[in-house]
């Protein structure tokens, strides 16, 4: 006859590893801890290649800084990256920069943290939202645009938002400026002007936003548009 005593510590124990394998699953696949094969420049500007985890769990280093976590390759011992460390990044097709805080309800970063930057124009558009490693910028899926520059001249791969976080939480806050060091927040109120400014080179989509069929609800989509028509060859 089975004891009841060990009975219940092994439905207990089941229960546990039942409720631990759910919660690891649920973690990979909001991306928490992804590595993505990338590139980071150092704060003297030398580029530094492996792979990348965004929006890592957990506290970094420094409670004023958001952090990345790096490795050379995989098995390869990782390295925590803060946002002082390092001039800007990109994961997979995603680009990222070093910003500091805007004054702005909306940032809920940290005083120096990262942003994602989602058009690259004299005028820039960058995106964040509220996670466990700052700001959490990675954001998935993305669609990738392809060449672009920003800061220390980090090529490549920007990336748009068309999705939920990852590891973050919360709804997206969109910043602005011609650099990410004097960041103003991009509301409803002043999205019309602001826009019109950022996608100047496109005159289709300025007309879009000024006949307000594009809103600051559908952001991602005003982006996906942007850049199709950028990417798309000039018309005979």
């Amino acid at each position: 006859m089975v004891n009841p005593i060990m009975k219940t510590s092994a439905i207990r124990l089941l229960l546990f590893v039942s409720f631990l394998t759910v919660a690891l699953s649920a973690s990979a696949q909001l991306g928490l801890n992804q590595w993505d094969d990338g590139y980071f420049y150092d704060a003297s500007g030398k580029k530094v290649s492996g792979q990348i985890v965004v929006s890592p769990s957990g506290r970094g280093p420094q409670n004023s800084e958001g952090f990345i976590l790096y490795r050379k390759d995989k098995g390869e011992e990782k390295e925590t990256l803060t946002a002082s460390m390092i001039r800007s990044f990109v994961a997979g097709k995603d680009s990222f920069t070093v910003a500091h805080a805007p004054r702005s309800q909306a940032w809920a970063g940290r005083s120096i943290d990262f942003v994602k930057v989602l058009v690259d124009e004299p005028m820039k558009l960058y995106a964040a939202t509220g996670g466990g490693g700052g700001m959490s910028p990675g954001i998935s899926p993305s669609f990738g645009i392809g060449g672009g520059s920003f800061g220390s001249g980090v090529g490549g791969g920007l990336g748009i938002n068309l999705g939920g976080g990852r590891g973050g939480k919360g709804k997206n806050a969109y910043f602005y400026g011609d650099n990410p060091y004097s960041l103003t927040e991009l509301k409803r109120e002043n999205f019309i002007p602001v826009m019109t400014e950022i996608m100047a080179a496109e005159p289709e989509i300025v007309d879009k936003i000024k006949n307000k069929k594009y809103r600051y609800g559908n952001m991602d989509q005003l982006i996906l548009d942007f850049y199709k028509l950028k990417e798309a060859p000039p018309k005979s």
